[in-house]
């Protein structure tokens, strides 16, 4: 019976790691994480955000949304054949900041926020 358990919990944990996905609902308590493979995430409003890794699929990032970082560690990375579509306007700005206190205002004081692109290849 143990193997059989083993065996299960092995099979979640390769399917999960193979695929990947993103989590959180894009509040401080439960910010966006993940790591995108395939498919696709939008995200709109003001969202908080930890490490996302995007080396396939697409995220998008819609016209006026709000990024906050919530650690100065957090980051998104697109990489692989991983894309990124966020494309603003005038009046309807993408902006990237952070709020590492939690105390829903972002400032000069709040470090993180990165986005880097590694070998991507993706759209």
């Amino acid at each position: 019976m143990k193997k059989i358990i083993y065996q299960f919990m092995i099979l979640i944990f390769v399917s999960i790691s193979s695929f990947g996905q993103m989590t959180g609902d894009g509040t401080w308590g439960t910010p966006y994480t993940g790591t995108m493979t395939t498919g696709s995430f939008t995200i709109s409003g003001s969202k908080y955000f930890n490490q996302i890794d995007v080396s396939g699929g697409t995220l998008t990032i819609n016209p006026g949304a709000t990024l906050l970082a919530k650690t100065p560690t957090t980051y998104i990375t697109v990489s692989s054949t991983g894309g990124l579509n966020a494309v603003g306007s005038v009046g309807s700005i993408i902006a990237f900041s952070a709020d590492n206190n939690g105390d829903g205002v972002a400032g000069p004081g709040d470090p993180g926020k990165n986005v880097t692109f590694e070998n991507s290849t993706g759209q």
